[in-house]
């Protein structure tokens, strides 16, 4: 269980009879075995990071990193106001379609922590280190992913937009200003930070 996460888990898979060791983990909330591990949201937390690019990273790393990524999602967005459910189900549904990443939603805490203990439970063995899982055909993509990624205020969820939209890296770089520029969330200034380093080069 990773440092960051409530007490009130903590003593509650305590409770549960699922036996908690709180350290920093590098990826994920939750590693229940070399092959399973959870990344925790409350629905909240979910939006936040959805909306700054790090939920994308955070999920890929996951699926990188275990034969069995799972996102929980603690909460009922309908019962948040001010809650885009346009956005949430479009991203939920993404996931699902596009991606290795198992998804469970709880409505609370309390519940969480008792989905949590059970699957833990019939994992039978304590977590131990994770291991990188074998690379499939997807792990072309998630590299795609990475490399768009490092430009300037892109990040991994504008990264999938862009591969959506253009399908292939080659196709992303010869695209225009103006056909960048269609992609949604992809302002002029990003698009015009883009080509800019496209087109840089080292004089000498």
């Amino acid at each position: 269980m990773d440092i960051y996460e409530p007490v009130e888990m903590r003593r509650m898979l305590g409770r549960l009879g699922a036996r908690v060791k709180i350290k920093a983990l590098s990826v994920g909330d939750y590693q229940l075995s070399d092959e399973v591990c959870i990344e925790r949201k409350t629905v909240p937390d979910f939006f936040k990071s959805m909306y700054s690019g790090r939920l994308g990273y955070q999920l890929q790393l996951l699926a990188s990193s275990f034969h069995t990524p799972i996102l929980l999602i603690e909460g009922v967005p309908e019962y948040h106001p001010g809650i885009n459910l346009k956005s949430y189900y479009a991203y939920i549904s993404k996931l699902v379609l596009t991606s290795p990443i198992e998804i469970l939603q709880t409505p609370n805490m309390s519940s969480s922590g008792v989905l949590i203990s059970l699957m833990y439970t019939k994992m039978g063995s304590a977590p131990s280190t994770p291991r990188m899982r074998p690379v499939k055909s997807r792990g072309q993509g998630e590299a795609a992913i990475q490399v768009l990624a490092q430009f300037p205020g892109i990040g991994p969820v504008l990264s999938w937009r862009l591969l959506d939209r253009f399908k292939t890296l080659r196709s992303v770089f010869k695209a225009s200003g103006e056909e960048m520029g269609r992609v949604k969330g992809l302002g002029r200034g990003k698009v015009r930070r883009m080509i800019d380093l496209l087109d840089f080069s080292i004089e000498g």
